[in-house]
């Protein structure tokens, strides 16, 4: 769920995992079973991913919830205030 808020955008992905996790990142139709072979995120979501100002780590920093794409793309060409994420316990 992506909410806006005074200009900042906020990403929580809760427990979301392969199906629904997959269809965004990938535009898969099926999730595949292992997760390196979903190929790369869409060019949509690497941007989308870029703009995000607050992402709360979904399942408890799971790789089957946050795969490493995710965390490259948050890392890579962000704006200059960065991100910051939350892992609650």
């Amino acid at each position: 769920m992506l909410f806006k808020f005074a200009g900042k955008n906020l990403l929580f992905v809760g427990d979301a995992q392969a199906g629904s996790r997959e269809h965004w990142l990938y535009k898969l139709d099926a999730p595949v079973k292992d997760p390196t072979k979903a190929g790369d995120i869409t060019e949509d979501s690497r941007e989308l991913l870029q703009t995000i100002d607050f992402y709360k780590v979904g399942h408890h920093g799971s790789t089957n919830a946050t795969p490493i794409q995710v965390v490259e793309a948050l890392a890579t060409n962000h704006s200059a205030n960065g991100f910051v994420s939350m892992l609650p316990d």
